[in-house]
């Protein structure tokens, strides 16, 4: 009986009698009555609240579907529901959506989750994945004598550079993988079977992370007997990074991130030492943030002090040459080459004598990155260029080993000039602090600088040590990727 099965309703003979025992009248209507019935029952009257009746499992369903229609109505206008983004820059975001209105909403600033607490967006303390360097080591005095290297496994891109600071070595060969000794010198021999790599050169090299090398392994053409040469490898991929509002590392001892705008007149140090630095005179805040996220510094061909600069009782708390202590000037920078001779990007001094010796991070009009040290004794020059910068943003570093007295240059996370000594130099104590972009002029009363924008200003200094090279290396590689100071877990 329905509405268990389908009942059959036969139709009785218009010429049958309707007590016929074959199709009785009475039979077929009460039949066609418990049918009926059974179909009320099913379907239900308006507003039934029987749970088995259509009309009420109907209702149930149109009641459910509004309410998931309003939720998702909800979320999509809502902020909270969303990661906004992504921006540039936390001013940037919080023009777009004011912290204090937006309690709860997270964004994606410059590759970093920021959240609102309903006063301010901050940076999130929780673990997010990002792509950068995994690895990036040197190998120093590469010769004929081949050198195995074991790499991470399953990283699907990496750059291999040849550093050649007045080496003879010539031409380095780059096998990937190898069957043993015999198999790998059978690659070095064979022009098909390696990579070859020319002083200053670098090759890129992408892979499926299922079939990625794990060894490398390099020689070179020639007998070393002059200079040096250095072989880096660098291998990318996704790496999980604690957030940035985690405890910053020790040895950070100033950080400009320039997330800032008009009318901030103070440049903010994001470092434990909070040590804000005060516009001069010549720099006025609707210039300074001209580009929101970016410290924007003019052109002074020789006039009033304008950029801004690190007081020198401040940096003597800092780095003491004295001491033995080392330090790592680290900037993202988006600068022209001068159409001659050169400009600076940080200064302390300019001269060898009254008092103006220090060092000076310099571009080139041939875009080359030369550390300069003004010592009491001499001039010395830093500079072995491998990649020469243009036009865009690019990351420069200067780093001077306090321990052996030397200077190495970084160009986008890569050496362009590694251990130059600088002992010749003798004693470059700056004594006018310093400066963040351009240099000194007339014993220090004077600046002089090209345009340039700055997304991010770090020093890191060691006390009466140096890290060893390839930690530099590491540590330099590890900026230029990821935005952002170096944790106390990365750098304690």
């Amino acid at each position: 009986m329905f509405p268990t099965d389908l009942v059959d309703l036969p139709n009785p003979d218009p010429r049958a009698p309707t007590n016929s025992p074959v199709t009785p009248l009475a039979g077929g209507i009460a039949n066609l009555n418990a049918v009926v019935e059974a179909l009320q029952a099913k379907v239900g009257v308006n507003g039934s609240t029987v749970p088995a009746s259509i009309d009420k499992r109907l209702a149930d369903v149109e009641s459910e579907s509004a309410a998931s229609a309003a939720d998702i109505g909800a979320h999509q206008i809502s902020p909270i529901a969303h990661v906004l983004g992504p921006y540039d820059t936390s001013a940037e975001l919080q023009t777009a959506y004011p912290a204090a209105s937006h309690a709860g909403a997270r964004a994606m600033v410059n590759g970093q989750i920021y959240s609102s607490n309903g006063e301010t967006w901050a940076r999130e303390t929780t673990e997010h994945v990002q792509q950068g360097v995994i690895v990036s080591n040197f190998i120093s005095n590469v010769s004929t004598t081949t050198r195995q290297i074991t790499l991470n496994s399953s990283q699907p891109r990496m750059v291999l550079t040849y550093v050649n600071n007045g080496g003879d070595a010539g031409i380095l060969k780059v096998v990937l993988d190898g069957l043993g000794t015999a198999d790998v010198a059978a690659k070095m021999a064979r022009p098909d079977g390696h990579i070859r790599l020319n002083p200053g050169e670098s090759r890129s090299l992408s892979f499926n992370p299922l079939t990625s090398p794990s060894s490398l392994y390099v020689q070179s053409t020639s007998a070393l007997t002059t200079g040096s040469n250095e072989f880096q490898y660098t291998e990318t991929g996704n790496l999980t990074l604690p957030a940035l509002a985690a405890e910053k590392s020790p040895k950070l001892k100033f950080w400009f991130d320039c997330a800032q705008a008009s009318p901030d007149t103070t440049l903010k140090d994001s470092s434990a030492g909070a040590h804000h630095i005060t516009f001069e005179a010549g720099l006025s805040a609707a210039v300074a943030w001209a580009v929101p996220g970016w410290l924007s510094l003019p052109a002074v061909a020789s006039g009033p002090k304008t950029y801004p600069t690190i007081p020198q009782a401040t940096w003597d708390d800092a780095f003491a040459l004295a001491n033995g202590d080392s330090f790592l000037v680290f900037l993202r920078v988006d600068i022209t080459p001068p159409a001659s001779g050169n400009t600076s990007v940080c200064s302390s001094g300019y001269s060898n004598t009254g008092g103006n010796t220090g060092f000076k991070l310099r571009i080139s009009n041939l875009g080359q990155v030369v550390g300069v040290i003004f010592g009491a004794s001499s001039t010395v020059t830093s500079v072995n260029p491998v990649a020469d910068i243009s036009v865009g943003e690019h990351s420069v570093a200067l780093f001077y080993n306090g321990q052996d007295q030397t200077v190495s240059i970084y160009v986008d996370g890569a050496a362009d000039s590694l251990g130059n000594s600088a002992s010749a130099a003798g004693d470059f104590t700056s004594t006018r602090g310093l400066l963040l972009g351009g240099e000194y002029l007339s014993s220090g009363t004077l600046h002089r600088g090209e345009p340039a924008v700055y997304r991010d200003i770090q020093i890191y200094c060691w006390a009466a040590s140096a890290p060893a090279a390839d930690a530099v290396a590491q540590i330099v590689a590890r900026l230029h990727a990821i935005s952002g100071p170096l944790l106390v877990s990365e750098l304690p």
